[in-house]
């Protein structure tokens, strides 16, 4: 029985012995080095060029990668063997070659709509406003567009959205500016640059007969144009313009005395007639023989307007009257100014056709703001629904910060500016009050603001700005409170970027802002407008008050009313607010009546002081301007968010101030 259990064994032994054996001998035939041929070797490889997305190398030249580095064509470890995955796809390109998207005739007539070609320009740091603009190019009916594509970014970033584009390049684009897209504001839309890529796209176009309209990046078309085009059959080209004020009280042209004032190429529109193309030729030839002279300039130089044989459709000769030039009215076609400021279309209930944000203040940043106050920029969803919720706030403004401006009339001053009391010309001490009291207007609602910023940061929320209100206009140069002719009525509700450094906000991570329309804006999801608290800042007692609940009862589960008493820490204000957590957005009240700023509880070394000191010395904007007093002074005033701190550095030119506030100009 023994014998026969051993035998059992060694059998079993024997199997698996064989079995190792017949194994070894497939793993070695399977690791057989077979030689072959270097070009046999390249022809394979090259044949896997495009499903391993290698670089070829010749394996036969002796100084070949290949050989001086082992396995340098050895394929990416991304990628596996063809027999284990599928191979990984191909990261695609970040820019697109200029030579297959250039403007040719073909795109323009089927860009075209009614015979007219609208377009702007773009490059990669304008591309949001290229994505605004055809949003609400399609809403107001324009369908068919083109745009321009200033480097290989942007027009990888367009043509990947589905949005008609072209490449925008002229004679002096260079391969690396085009792969190099601009990274800020400084780099991006030259004027210059833009001027010439309009003289190639005007060129092309007229000459297949299409009409052309072009419009800066910058605008936003509410209404389509073409059929008030249509009007004024007889001009050659239509052109916006820069007057302050309309020459009319109708919603025709403007009349040509409008034409002393800067002509406005923010809304060009140049019909396909023998005159225009006349001088688009004229155009072309003088930019590419003074390249040291922008074409900007090179345009209003041609236009020599003919003022003598005034006209009744109020067209008037341009370029030797060789072509009729028509001024478009700026109650419908809208400068930054008549539609932010004074209003214009609002006042005569007029719905413009189109808002251009030119006169603003604060880059790109200032002007992308200007449109969100008035729901006119298109954000991601994200945008309206903040996880934190949303804090905002009463503006409290006393009537007498007011009172200074109500019976004020600068159009009474006809040119005359504000002027300084110490002017060699004489001046005036009710000027200079004027300014002082607008500061102190200002600086009543900047001290809001501020309050609400550290409440905000330390909430977790998002800070909505209320409107503003300015005693005073913002300009280039000294004037009366307001532009001549402008009919503006003070005090006013004024844009942000008249007092406050939009750009240098919106670097700032910490405190988020959305702009005083929020929520009136109809993307505003109903969740966020249904979920609303009031909290009201009043002084703490003297005397402490008997142990008990401080939370006013809760009305229901979307609405509750709280108090919060000053002065408090940023931190304490949080524990209150616990239970408002579930609330999107928190409406506090009288917190300017407030005596002094939310207190900071922290462990560093600046142990009670404001952690965003530097941030609020850079903030405020400038006040621009009163007539200088004497020669080489200057007439502007910095809104100061420290104001009322001595001992710290003041605005940004960081002025460190030992004593209270006083109005300085050029401070």
């Amino acid at each position: 029985m023994l014998f026969r259990w051993h035998t059992y064994i060694l059998l079993m032994l024997c199997l698996i012995s064989l079995w190792l054996m017949l194994q070894g001998l497939a793993r070695t035939h399977s690791m057989k080095v077979h030689t072959t041929h270097p070009s046999e070797s390249l022809q394979r490889l090259n044949g896997d060029i495009d499903r391993y997305n290698i670089v070829p190398v010749d394996v036969t030249k002796p100084d070949s990668p290949a050989r001086v580095k082992r396995h340098s064509y050895r394929r990416s470890r991304t990628f596996s063997r063809p027999d284990d995955k599928p191979i990984k796809e191909r990261q695609e390109p970040e820019f697109l070659p200029a030579d297959e998207y250039l403007l040719t005739d073909e795109l323009v007539l089927r860009a075209a709509m009614d015979r007219t070609l609208a377009v702007i320009f773009v490059d990669a740091v304008t591309l949001d406003w290229a994505f605004n603009w055809v949003a609400h190019s399609k809403r107001a009916g324009m369908t068919k567009h083109l745009v321009g594509a200033r480097d290989g970014y942007s027009l990888y970033k367009l043509v990947k959205a589905g949005v008609p584009a072209f490449a925008a390049v002229t004679e002096g684009t260079s391969v690396e500016s085009w792969k190099s897209p601009p990274s800020n504001d400084f780099e991006s839309q030259s004027a210059d640059e833009i001027a010439r890529e309009r003289i190639q796209v005007l060129d092309t176009a007229l000459k297949a007969g299409v009409d052309v309209l072009i419009s800066d990046s910058d605008t936003v078309w509410l209404k389509n144009p073409l059929r008030y085009f249509a009007n004024h059959v007889s001009a050659d080209l239509l052109v916006s313009s820069a007057a302050h004020a309309p020459t009319t009280n109708d919603t025709g042209l403007e009349l040509p005395e409008a034409v002393h004032y800067p002509v406005d190429l923010g809304v060009l529109y140049v019909r396909a007639t023998p005159a225009s193309r006349k001088l688009v030729t004229q155009w072309k030839a003088n930019a590419k023989a003074h390249p040291d002279r922008t074409a900007h300039t090179g345009f209003t130089e041609l236009l020599h307007p003919n003022l003598d044989s005034p006209r009744e459709d109020r067209l008037f000769g341009i370029f030797e009257d060789v072509a009729l030039l028509g001024l478009l009215p700026v109650t419908l076609f809208c400068g930054g100014h008549h539609y932010f400021v004074t209003k214009l279309p609002q006042q005569r209930q007029l719905e413009p056709f189109v808002v251009h944000t030119s006169f603003t203040f604060g880059g790109l940043q200032g002007r992308r703001h200007r449109l969100r106050e008035a729901t006119l920029w298109e954000d991601p969803p994200e945008y309206y629904n903040n996880p934190m919720g949303y804090l905002t706030f009463e503006m409290d403004l006393p009537p007498e910060l007011l009172l200074p401006f109500e019976n004020y009339y600068p159009d009474e001053r006809a040119s005359r500016p504000l002027t300084n009391a110490a002017s060699e010309e004489g001046g005036s001490t009710d000027d200079v009050a004027l300014v002082r009291a607008h500061m102190d207007l200002v600086w009543h609602q900047v001290k809001q603001i501020r309050r609400a910023a550290q409440l905000a940061y330390g909430l977790g929320r998002v800070l909505i700005l209320p409107p503003l209100m300015c005693g005073l206009d913002r300009w280039w140069f000294p004037h009366a409170g307001a532009l001549p002719e402008s009919h503006l009525r003070l005090p006013f509700s004024c844009p942000l970027d008249h007092v406050v450094n939009v750009q240098f906000w919106e670097e700032e991570p910490r405190v988020r802002f959305r702009e005083h329309s929020f929520l009136a804006n109809p993307r505003t999801p109903a969740r966020v407008l249904e979920s609303f608290g009031t909290v009201h800042v009043k002084p703490r007692p003297a005397a402490p008050e008997p142990e008990g609940p401080k939370d006013v009862a809760v009305m229901n589960r979307r609405h509750i009313d709280n108090v919060l008493e000053m002065p408090s820490s940023v931190e304490n204000a949080h524990r209150q607010l616990r239970e408002s957590q579930a609330i999107k957005v928190l409406r506090f009240k009288e917190l300017g009546q407030a005596s002094e700023d939310f207190a900071w509880e922290t462990n560093e070394e600046d142990v009670g002081k404001d952690p965003f000191n530097r941030w609020f010395e850079r903030l405020g904007s400038t006040w621009c301007c009163i007539k200088p007093g004497l020669r080489g002074q200057l007439g502007h005033v910095h809104y100061d968010f420290l104001r009322d701190r001595i001992g710290t550095n003041h605005s940004q030119w960081k002025i460190f101030r030992q004593d209270p506030w006083d109005l300085h100009f050029g401070d």
